[in-house]
């Protein structure tokens, strides 16, 4: 199984790590898409920003024959959108941690992924949930049951119409 994840390598590394036997996690580190984005993901316009990038390494994603994509930024920006341009499945870390959440009790809490709340967890009587643990095991299980989103809820866009502009 290979999983394309949409961020930095340092955290691809520890998605690797994270991840089963025979799950293979990479970047397109050798792809420059026609879209910039943000170097951080500080607001709701960052947000809006990285969209449009997360969209196109999701197409090339699935061209290059990836079995699913998980985005890099647990706001999940462009993930839906994604969704809709491509057949594999587009793993949001912030919907999969949330998700998982929800099914191991009736209240949670949202952490910052910093170093030092995963020390927390030892600590804490309560299960905590690791966004990016969280995500690549989503993706695995999805692969793995030869599951993807739903082309009903998430339907391919009509042919572009030209851009206007001034």
């Amino acid at each position: 199984m290979r999983l394309c994840y949409l961020g930095g390598d340092e955290r691809r590394r520890y998605l690797q790590e994270a991840a089963s036997p025979g799950v293979i996690v990479e970047r397109l580190a050798d792809f420059t898409p026609s879209v910039g984005r943000p170097e951080t993901i500080e607001s709701l316009f960052d947000e809006a920003l990285l969209a449009p990038w997360t969209v196109e390494m999701a197409v090339e994603a699935e061209r290059r024959g990836y079995d699913a994509v998980i985005t890099g930024c647990a706001g999940d920006p462009g993930v839906e959108a994604a969704r809709e341009m491509v057949r594999i499945p587009v793993i949001g870390p912030g919907q999969a941690a949330l998700h998982t959440a929800v099914m191991l009790g009736t209240m949670f809490g949202v952490l910052t992924p910093l170093e030092s709340t995963l020390r927390l967890a030892s600590a804490l009587p309560v299960p905590v949930v690791n966004v990016l643990r969280t995500s690549v095991r989503v993706a695995e299980l999805l692969v793995g049951s030869r599951l993807t989103h739903s082309k009903i809820a998430y339907p391919t866009p009509p042919a572009r119409h030209a851009v206007v502009t001034s």
